[in-house]
């Protein structure tokens, strides 16, 4: 049985992320009796900036999050051509040496290969197919685990078609990728 991490790096919950996405992974893990974790960053008030002894705790139960998933699925949006400050903080005080990697002279050796992530970044305007944040969690980021997935969501895509029609493509992009990964 899977085990999966979802993570919340958006701060309008009545946005696509919260309406549209989150709903979708939910769905997989209830369907298929598996176990789900959900870590809000903006409503756990998760604060790249303050480093006192509660965001320890707090960067800690993260960690032990991310270590006991077998899939980690991030729901963000893109803030002036990068991702939301407060997933940049995460992988800031997550993503670094000793617990995601290994440093080996001048190489990394990962530590968490045996891990599927997939990324949903919402975006306002289409710019480009693979920009700079599509490059940056997939081949900087994404290096880190067994196999790496990021589906670029656009506002105008999502508000050009009818919703339900939009959502079931969504879903069955999502479940295409879910199942490849886990055969």
């Amino acid at each position: 049985m899977k085990k999966g991490l979802i993570i919340l790096a958006d701060a309008n919950q009545v946005g696509i992320g919260y309406k549209l996405i989150l709903p979708i992974v939910k769905y997989f893990y209830i369907k298929g009796d598996s176990k789900y974790q959900i870590i809000n960053l903006y409503r756990e008030g998760f604060d790249p900036m303050v480093t006192d002894t509660i965001t320890g705790s707090i960067t800690r139960s993260y960690m032990h999050a991310i270590k006991t998933a077998d899939e980690i699925h991030v729901i963000t949006n893109s803030h002036l051509g990068g991702i939301s400050p407060s997933f940049e903080g995460f992988i800031e005080r997550i993503f670094k040496n000793d617990f995601a990697y290994q440093r080996d002279g001048s190489s990394r050796m990962s530590r968490l290969k045996s891990k599927d992530i997939y990324y949903y970044v919402t975006y306002n305007t289409k710019r480009f197919r693979y920009g700079p944040v599509w490059l940056r969690l997939k081949f900087i980021i994404g290096k880190l685990f067994k196999s790496s997935t990021v589906f670029q969501i656009y506002l105008d895509d999502v508000l050009q078609q009818d919703t339900k029609q939009y959502k079931a493509g969504l879903n069955e992009s999502i479940k295409k990728k879910l199942n490849k990964n886990r055969s």
